[in-house]
């Protein structure tokens, strides 16, 4: 054993990497010259965080060596296991998935005495974590509330009885909060620099404010709202440290003099949310104290504690932090329905129209090599009130929520895998058993899968060891169908079908320049794919590119065509809810940001935020139709402007949520008027 500081150990990890790719051959456009260049472009926008890292990332991508290295170490280097990325075991492919082990569905605590005593023992060993050498569980439960589940859930579809287009959602009939909402007659609009929100009156030519919400308090962050009725809620977060969730609810039935009508806060900072008929439902991150003094440990509802039996832990999850989910119900905006506690790590939230899924970093240790793996927590949920019914595990981890689906009665989930070797901390330093070895880097590092778990969890069909060396960067699933798309030089697109649940079946798969981040179906026929152009010889990111892909033969897809735009950065690659997309009125909205650097050191510069509206035509494909742009000088930018389109009537309302908005003509296809804030 040899003690190291963290100074120390982050230069002996750096020094083994600088030696062992010494004799590696690196392309001149990751040469550390052009490397630093970059990155000295991107220093900036320093507004901009995940653009920042995006562009630095796609110039890696060319180079598995740092993607890895790079990518890897620094998502891994906060949890207790990092270093080495090893080549994982031969993978198999359509295996029944029968040898897997069962997991009981962990109970609640009996006690606050039991929580603080698994918390210290965790805190005592540096190992927020619970191993298991599981990739399914199933539970004691067998039915969920009433023992009734949709036989044949519909395929995700965007509602078009209306003249207006809602918020872009994962799951038809689950509601996702954003910081714009619509009605079809005003528009709510969440300004981030003056964190107020503006109700705008819809009118064409002659749209205006008409109110505006204004508590006064700032210094939020994570604000978006829910428009119900004649409601309107506000969600947001205070600071990062002891953070707390607020959720202010509005009679706005008055649009011109909204009134609060009820609030409700938990302990943590705010991670999701979902609306479904009529009720709310909000999480937390809530991150366990070092120190445990007192009742610090303990997540609270309105400053009360939560009850011990509403706390969970998850099998193999780290357990540094807590999520919360609270349901509220809108015609009783101060009370709190039901509350449950996961003790979980860094999570995602999936939820369909019957169940809530909580979805978290875990691992596999096998010896001194650590494999990742994702924990599943499965909540029943139903008019607000909440049963925990499962848990399970599947190998490798999730991109993001779009990773995980919910259909007759089985939930699909792609994951990508991977390997790296362990070490541990002691109580005083950190010392780590170190292991002095090479950092094993080639092209089979990662590899990517695809699950099938039943009602409670178990896993009953899966295919392993897809596109070797590349990770998934999107999904999307439609029926019995589901596509993904992986990376590394070139952007497969995958066709699984899971008509038979135990046994999913790869149908085909389409190589095609740069990725797709986000994928939307268009029609049954057709799929929409946004992402980037990549330079396949160098890795550097050429623009925002958007596809359209025929999957009418899944064996045989094609990307019948493809716009490229000159820029950087787009929201949809980071939210969906970004995105104006309604195939019946033939609308695909969405924004892209562009930095022109000049000079000889890269320090000057001029920044363009532009909205662009397409439409999509089978024979000429698709057609620009309006583009609005916000250009800004050196040191002018003005990195609160958010762009969004919203649709209602014969307009595209373009929303600069804190400058104005433009009114655009679907049917002359011009900008016919201008709206400042």
């Amino acid at each position: 054993m040899s003690e190291f500081n963290q100074e120390e150990l982050d230069e002996k990890i750096m020094n083994e990497i600088r030696e062992k790719s010494e004799n590696l051959e690196i392309p001149e456009s990751l040469s550390p010259e052009n490397m630093m260049k970059r990155i000295q472009e991107q220093k900036v926008k320093k507004g901009r965080f995940n653009s920042r890292v995006r562009i630095i990332t796609t110039v890696l991508a060319a180079s598995l060596v740092l993607v890895v290295g790079v990518g890897l170490y620094s998502k891994l280097s906060s949890k207790p296991n990092v270093l080495e990325i090893i080549k994982p075991d031969k993978q198999e492919s359509n295996v029944s998935g029968n040898e897997q082990k069962e997991i009981e569905l962990l109970p609640a605590f009996d006690s606050y005495e039991d929580l603080y005593e698994e918390l210290a023992s965790q805190k005592d060993n540096k190992l927020f974590f619970n191993s298991v050498t599981a990739d399914g569980a199933i539970s004691e439960e067998d039915t969920i509330f009433d023992g009734e589940m949709d036989a044949e859930v519909p395929k995700n579809e965007i509602s078009t009885d209306k003249e207006y287009t809602e918020t872009n959602l994962q799951v038809d009939g689950v509601d996702e909060a954003d910081i714009i909402k619509t009605n079809g007659s005003e528009i709510f609009v969440f300004d981030s620099e003056l964190e107020i929100v503006r109700i705008v009156k819809a009118d064409g030519n002659n749209t205006k404010v008409l109110s505006v919400i204004d508590d006064g308090i700032r210094g939020y962050y994570n604000t978006e709202m829910y428009l119900h009725e004649d409601k309107l809620i506000i969600l947001r977060s205070n600071n990062y440290y002891e953070a707390k969730t607020y959720i202010t609810t509005y009679d706005v039935s008055d649009v011109s003099n909204p009134k609060e009508v009820g609030s409700v806060e938990q302990e943590g900072m705010m991670h999701s949310s979902r609306l479904v008929d009529g009720v709310m439902y909000v999480f937390s991150n809530m991150y366990v104290p070092y120190d445990l003094n007192g009742d610090n440990y303990i997540p609270k509802i309105n400053n009360e504690k939560i009850e011990c039996k509403d706390v969970y832990k998850c099998c193999g999850a780290y357990y540094n932090a807590y999520t919360t989910v609270i349901s509220v119900a809108l015609d009783k905006p101060n009370e709190v329905l039901d509350t449950k506690s996961v003790l979980v790590g860094d999570s995602y939230i999936y939820v369909s129209k019957d169940n809530i899924y909580i979805l978290s970093d875990a691992e596999d240790e096998k010896g001194i090599y650590v494999d990742r793996m994702t924990s599943i927590f499965k909540i029943a949920y139903k008019d607000g009130i909440f049963k925990p019914v499962a848990e399970g595990m599947v190998e490798g981890e999730i991109k993001d929520q779009f990773s995980i689906d919910e259909y007759e009665g089985v939930l699909r989930v792609l994951t990508t895998s991977y390997r790296y070797r362990s070490y541990k901390y002691d109580d005083e330093f950190g010392v780590i058993d170190f292991i002095e070895d090479t950092i094993a880097v080639n092209e089979d590092t990662t590899s990517n899968n695809v699950f099938v778990l039943d009602e409670k969890l178990k896993v009953i069909g899966r295919i392993k060891g897809l596109a070797k060396g590349e990770r998934i960067y999107s999904a999307r699933f439609d029926g019995d169908m589901g596509y993904f798309v992986t990376f590394r030089e070139t952007d497969p697109v995958f066709a699984v079908d899971f008509s038979d649940k135990k046994n999913p079946k790869i149908l085909g798969e389409l190589k095609v320049s740069g990725f797709s981040e986000y994928l939307h179906m268009w029609s049954d026929n057709l799929m929409l794919g946004v992402g980037e152009e990549i330079d396949e010889q160098t890795g550097e990111q050429l623009g925002i590119k958007i596809s359209m892909f025929d999957v009418s033969d899944p064996e045989n897809m094609v990307e019948v065509d493809k716009v490229v735009i000159e820029g950087q950065y787009s929201q949809v690659l980071y939210d969906h809810k970004a995105l104006l997309i309604n195939p019946e009125k033939n609308l695909i909205g969405f924004d892209v940001d562009f930095d022109n650097f000049y000079g000889d050191i890269y320090d000057e510069y001029t920044f363009s935020n532009s909205y662009y509206i397409f439409s999509y035509d089978e024979e000429v494909g698709f057609v620009e139709n309006a583009k609005k742009q916000y250009t800004y000088a050196y040191g002018e930018e003005d990195y609160n402007d958010v762009l969004r389109g919203v649709h209602i009537g014969e307009y595209v309302y373009i929303i600069n949520t804190s400058k104005g908005i433009n009114v655009y003509n679907i049917n002359n296809e011009e900008i016919t008027s201008k709206i400042k804030f």
